[in-house]
């Protein structure tokens, strides 16, 4: 998104990642082991002046549907985000992301639920 004056507004980042099994709450293993392909969000950010608008949960929506049809294709199982502070975990949880066992701010959501999630996303 830019502005008129050409400033960054806001932006996503995504890249190839990968997580293992054993990291992940055994409902959302799915009886795999060993080392699951996924996307990771490496970065999200909203000018801060946007900010309070759900163009932040538009911005989301974006980034996992991007993901989700690429997924498709390439097989990623899981979306992972890394939130830098309780306030943004928070923020991805209420959009279908769930904290992993001992870290509260890595975050994942299953290729399965984006369908849910996406729906969600527009509520806020």
């Amino acid at each position: 998104m830019w502005h008129e004056d050409e400033r960054v507004l806001a932006y996503y980042a995504v890249m190839p990642h990968s997580i293992e099994a054993a990291d992940l709450p055994r409902k959302k293993r799915g009886g795999q082991s060993g080392t699951i392909p996924c996307y990771l969000i490496a970065k999200l950010a909203l000018d801060q002046s946007l900010q309070g608008q759900s163009l932040g949960s538009q911005l989301l929506a974006s980034a996992v549907a991007r993901l989700a049809a690429g997924g498709d294709e390439l097989g990623g199982r899981f979306i992972v985000v890394d939130a830098l502070h309780d306030q943004a975990a928070s923020f991805y949880s209420h959009h279908g992301f769930s904290p992993l066992p001992g870290s509260e701010r890595r975050l994942v959501l299953a290729m399965k639920e984006v369908t849910g999630a996406l729906a969600h996303y527009g509520t806020q």
